[in-house]
């Protein structure tokens, strides 16, 4: 989207956004009125009309075509609104951005939207409530059922306030969707994982999820490079669709270090990233990928600020100007002057903009270290591994008009869920509402991964943004599966072994533990310093027990309860997930047992090798080459480096 684009729909955002649409803003919860006489009856192909002329609702009426196409059959027509089945419209005396309205009467559905998310919003809820389109259909791999005629009843449906108000999905740990489908464009970053950019197909689809439910922002990739044109395309497609696009906290204003070392090989010069000692090459790439972003997205930017080291970690890691008794100091003049960047390319009276404490952030918040310019939102983060709040979102006092939020994990690379689901819905009710019951709701933000995998924690995390406390579980379960699965879902989660009171064995900390066992029998040592006796002990008391649940649960196929398409998201999203669990935790303790019994590093491969045949099915179809990303667990390698680990064993 070009910047004259967006500034030509301004008007529709200048309402006070950051102040009014934090108080405002609508979500996917509804109050319907008169339902229950049938006001039209759709069939074939629908007739439709859209008065609306922005690229987000242009999107999202292609995907209403498409809904409308799988239930009934047929592609829908565009007509004027006089002659109109499904009338489109902008509305903006419905007041509150992002809320919308849906009547059904006399024959007729109007969707009318008070803002562009409000339309877009209007008319997913529409394919959601009376077509069946899951907002998640697409990585759940479940279509809408198919009919002849449907029928809408009469009555209204409205939007009702958000909880939060900028809502949304990192994109983050994303190595299978980044090698997914070829021709994304190549990305120039000295990082292992991220060798070529997803593909503006894939992460359209994941913007349409989001949509879909209720979410408004998103960070489209890790280290997004705006100077890159691959790169700079997912920002636009973000903007294109309607939501508002933000910044990893890793890349304050848009600027990672990998950015930082780009923007400077372009010019024929080589710095290193040293704000302390080289502050002025840093400001200029600050200034210039600030300028790039407004161009790029204008008014649909939420700009990141802080100051953090290469890789996502601390700034005097990488940075050896920055002293670390200093850091607070340092990353507060940091935060002060992107504030003014910021200030000087973004003409809004007061530009959207977070902090995010992660890791280092949140220790020297606690300390009282960190201060920021007034408008700027402080975000709060959990603790990855544990999925739960730090520290410091608990002990910091909390400043009369400062706006607060958080960040969150779903998926969390490399001690927390990646390959498979290990999120659980009652921890993350707990975390976000505890979020709420303090007020810090004005952004929030999740950690995706690659979405697929994380379905049933990203809808959970989704919903509570929209719903806040009114959320609920027992709810949630009937919208997420069919009623024969919730069963067989708690036993899952069930089978996800802690580590301690806060930590769930998810397969980033199997793997990484794993790992360094094997490099301690490769070298000829022993594992005493990676997994203490107790806790060896402990884990050859509990693997096989839970083996025999997982290997239970997969027995018990309910197939006769289920419909060929709930076989297909039964089969992909619980049962795979269950027996991919089984054979990580036989791996793991045949891994934690060949210390007495080398051979037993046998079954470990095997158990690694029913894992990658077991997940096979899982990348056919649409979903051809789904794994050939798998660089950050990599299977293939772990199997490689078992391999290397017994022959050792056994020479020994």
């Amino acid at each position: 989207m070009q910047s004259n684009q967006i500034r030509s729909v301004r008007g529709l955002f200048d309402r006070c956004v950051l102040i009014a649409m934090l108080t405002f803003s609508a979500t996917h919860a509804f109050a319907a009125d008169g339902k229950g006489t049938s006001a039209i009856s759709l069939r074939g192909s629908v007739a439709v009309s859209c008065s609306v002329d922005l690229s987000g609702v242009r999107l999202t009426l292609e995907d209403l075509a498409a809904d409308l196409e799988k239930v009934l059959g047929a592609k829908p027509r565009m007509v004027s609104p006089d002659a109109a089945q499904v009338v489109v419209s902008l509305d903006e005396s419905l007041g509150a951005p992002e809320s919308y309205r849906i009547d059904t009467e006399a024959g007729r559905v109007r969707i009318r939207g008070a803002d562009e998310l409000g339309v877009i919003y209007g008319v997913y809820r529409f394919s959601h409530e009376f077509l069946g389109v899951d907002p998640y259909w697409y990585f759940k791999d479940l279509e809408p059922e198919s009919r002849e005629t449907l029928d809408v009843p009469a009555g209204t449906v409205r939007s009702k306030p958000a909880a939060f108000g900028y809502r949304g999905w990192f994109v983050n740990d994303e190595d299978l969707l980044t090698e997914w489908k070829e021709g994304g464009g190549t990305r120039h970053i000295d990082y292992p994982f991220y060798g070529q950019v997803t593909h503006l197909d894939v992460i359209d689809r994941v913007f349409e999820a989001l949509l879909r439910a209720g979410g408004n922002q998103v960070i489209p990739a890790s280290f997004v490079d705006v100077m890159n044109e691959p790169e700079a395309r997912l920002v636009q497609r973000a903007a294109e669709r309607g939501l508002y696009v933000t910044q990893h906290h890793i890349e304050p204003l848009g600027v990672s270090h990998y950015g930082f070392e780009n923007y400077w090989k372009a010019r024929g010069k080589e710095y290193a990233f040293a704000y302390g000692s080289q502050p002025d090459q840093v400001r200029e790439v600050w200034r210039a990928f600030a300028k790039r972003w407004y161009e790029l997205v204008g008014d649909k930017v939420v700009w990141q600020l802080g100051l953090r080291g290469k890789g996502d970690r601390a700034i005097w890691l990488s940075d050896k100007s920055v002293d670390q008794a200093q850091a607070g100091r340092m990353i507060s003049r940091a935060i002060a002057e992107q504030w003014e960047i910021v200030r000087s390319v973004d003409p809004r009276p007061m530009p959207p903009a977070t902090s995010t404490l992660w890791h280092e952030g949140s220790k020297l918040m606690s300390q009282g270290a960190l201060s920021f310019p007034k408008g700027v939102t402080i975000v709060f983060a959990d603790n990855g591994p544990t999925q739960t709040m730090q520290a410091d979102f608990q002990t910091t006092k909390r400043q009369d008009g400062r706006r607060y939020g958080v960040y969150y994990h779903i998926g969390f690379w490399n001690t927390g869920p990646h390959l498979l689901q290990g999120s659980r819905p009652d921890r993350i009710r707990h975390e976000l509402n505890e979020v709420i019951a303090k007020g810090d709701t004005a952004y929030g933000i999740i950690n995706v991964c690659n979405v697929r995998e994380h379905v049933l924690g990203i809808q959970a995390a989704t919903e509570i943004m929209n719903e806040g406390v009114a959320w609920s579980e027992a709810d949630f379960w009937k919208r997420f599966a069919p009623p024969v699965l919730h069963d067989p879902y708690a036993k899952l989660l069930d089978c996800l072994l802690p580590i301690a009171d806060d930590r769930i064995m998810q397969d980033g900390a199997l793997v990484t533990s794993a790992r360094r066992m094997l490099a301690r029998y490769q070298a000829g040592q022993r594992v005493s310093k990676v997994l203490s006796p107790e806790r060896r002990a402990h884990w050859k008391e509990e693997l096989p027990r839970v083996v025999e649940r997982l290997d239970q649960l997969a027995a018990d196929y309910p197939a006769d309860k289920l419909t060929p398409g709930e076989r297909k998201f039964y089969d992909v999203h619980l049962l795979m997930q269950a027996r991919l669990w089984r054979e990580l935790y036989a791996f793991y303790l045949a891994v934690i047992e060949a210390e007495e019994e080398p051979t037993r590093l046998r079954d470990a491969e095997s158990a690694l090798e029913r894992f990658l045949e077991i997940r096979k099915p899982a990348a056919t179809g649409k979903w051809e080459n789904w794994f050939r990303g798998d660089k950050k667990v990599n299977t293939p390698e772990l199997m490689e480096k078992t391999r290397a680990a017994r022959k050792k064993l056994e020479a020994a």
